[in-house]
């Protein structure tokens, strides 16, 4: 067993769905996805999801066609393939606590992103993330977490267009993204590693009840309730 000394030579990892899944609730999270203690089960639209992702990256990567399922959606994805430069499906980056390219399951990862497509033309770029499920009010976090590191990893680009591409509502969404922002972005959302990390640390995830107690496995908690 490792102590607590060989624990904090490595990093706390983290990604945009780790951060999230903490914020929902740090109790939940630490079931899942840190003490498992409960099972992480996909329901049907996670499930999907994945299949659309797999198919999504075997399209732009192997020209393969689309399922019969998703073959609708050939029209956008030829649109999408239509603008200029070089397209990169499906790539995981992971970086270290200096903000160096690291290998993606490495120990000295510190943050994880998934890329579901860029579009790199000259000193610009389109990131555009798939999404299955319903448009949410955010404020693009992901997206632009995607670009603040792609910024890191290529000094070339100065401008990147942010896309979702919900399927439910069948929209694109397009945001811009300059260079010049990406040190705003990095002070607004290390306060929040911070306090991830902080709980990884201090081994303090307290329960944090609201919407999520109906569906939530960890019945343990004082807040779970009974569908």
């Amino acid at each position: 067993m490792e102590n607590a000394n060989e624990r904090n030579k490595n990093p706390v990892a983290w990604s945009y769905s780790r951060l999230s899944s903490y914020e929902l609730c740090p109790k939940k999270y630490h079931a899942e996805s840190v003490a498992k203690s409960v099972p992480f089960v996909k329901n049907e639209q996670a499930l999907y999801g994945e299949q659309v992702h797999k198919a999504f990256e075997d399209y732009f990567k192997k020209a393969k066609p689309l399922p019969l399922n998703l073959k609708h959606w050939t029209p956008t994805l030829e649109l999408i393939g239509s603008a200029p430069g070089e397209q990169i499906a499906e790539t995981k980056i992971a970086l270290s606590v200096n903000y160096e390219p690291v290998e993606y399951y490495s120990k000295d990862a510190w943050l994880r992103v998934i890329s579901d497509l860029t579009i790199v033309n000259k000193s610009k770029a389109w990131c555009v993330d798939w999404k299955t499920g319903k448009p949410r009010n955010d404020d693009g976090t992901q997206l632009k977490l995607n670009a603040a590191v792609t910024f890191l990893l290529d000094p070339d680009i100065t401008e990147i267009t942010l896309s979702y591409l919900y399927l439910q509502t069948k929209s694109l969404t397009a945001t811009k993204m300059n260079v010049n922002e990406a040190p705003e972005f990095w002070a607004s959302i290390l306060p929040r590693v911070w306090v991830y990390t902080k709980a990884h640390e201090d081994r303090h995830f307290p329960p944090r009840p609201g919407w999520i107690c109906r569906f939530c496995p960890v019945k343990s908690c004082e807040f779970w309730e009974r569908k």
